[in-house]
């Protein structure tokens, strides 16, 4: 008996289906070689950051070892950061009050020091000061120390209240302006009451002669005349006061004595008190 032969329908549709099948598979292996191909090509053209941990990270220049160090705390930043600049003491202001005197500025003079013998001194120290007290000042020893450590003394007599002076140091110490003050201190000795015997006597001034004329109809026993040195209207000149005794002056009677000590100015009577 003789075999069955196949169809020629369906010998196509098997040829057909083999060559669907053999399609499907080279275009998995396709895929399957791209897909190989991509991952090998990705992990040569991997971001240098991933391999160099030091490199780079940015246009700012910090490494990826120093964004991933730990915050410096401001603690640790303090070496490298600079003090601020230190400001100079401005010191004491002026003016300022010291135990009833108020003293206006410290300051050099090139002069003849009348309260250090009259020694020509160039950059002299030099205290401006005004009695305030609402007393006559008997006598202050003022101490002033600056922000250097520096130290002086002047010494003032004689001041009636409202009088201002000039005083220079007695020991002819120098200043030169700069550094400022730090501290001042005065031991003072006060009075009250007037001093001129103005119910008594008239003054008079002349150069350096000054005289007292008796206003009263009875004789006046002899009187010490204390008197500082003006040179102006702006006070005065020295520390120092100079004393002068008169002789007895009569009834309606003058006398006269020269102020010798106050011959670059002209003296200024600041106080008459009997003689004791």
């Amino acid at each position: 008996m003789a075999k069955n032969s196949p169809k020629p329908e369906e010998t196509r549709k098997t040829r057909t289906g083999r060559k669907i099948v053999w399609l499907i598979l080279g275009a998995i292996a396709l895929v399957v070689i791209l897909a190989v191909a991509i991952a090998v090509t990705s992990r040569d053209t991997a971001p240098e950051t991933d391999r160099n941990p030091g490199r780079s990270d940015s246009a700012f220049g910090i490494s990826s070892a120093e964004a991933n160090a730990p915050e410096e705390s401001p603690m640790d930043a303090e070496s490298t950061l600079e003090a601020p600049e230190e400001q100079p003491d401005p010191g004491l202001p002026f003016p300022c009050s010291v135990d009833g005197l108020e003293v206006k500025s410290l300051f050099p003079s090139d002069i003849m020091n009348p309260d250090g013998g009259l020694e020509l001194i160039t950059g002299l120290a030099s205290l401006e000061l005004t009695n305030t007290s609402g007393q006559y000042l008997v006598s202050a020893r003022i101490h002033v120390i600056l922000t250097d450590g520096t130290e002086y003394l002047f010494q003032v007599q004689d001041l009636p209240d409202g009088g201002s002076v000039l005083a220079f140091s007695p020991d002819n110490a120098l200043y030169d302006g700069t550094v400022p003050c730090a501290s001042i201190s005065a031991e003072t000795e006060y009075t009250g009451g007037g001093q001129l015997m103005e119910e008594s006597l008239s003054v008079s001034v002349d150069g350096t002669a000054v005289t007292l004329t008796n206003l009263t109809d009875q004789d006046m026993e002899p009187v010490t005349v204390t008197c500082h040195e003006t040179v102006d209207e702006s006070g005065y000149f020295g520390g120092t006061s100079y004393s002068y005794e008169t002789e007895a002056i009569p009834a309606g009677g003058s006398v006269t004595i020269e102020a010798m000590d106050c011959m670059i100015g002209m003296p200024a009577v600041v106080r008459i008190t009997p003689v004791s």
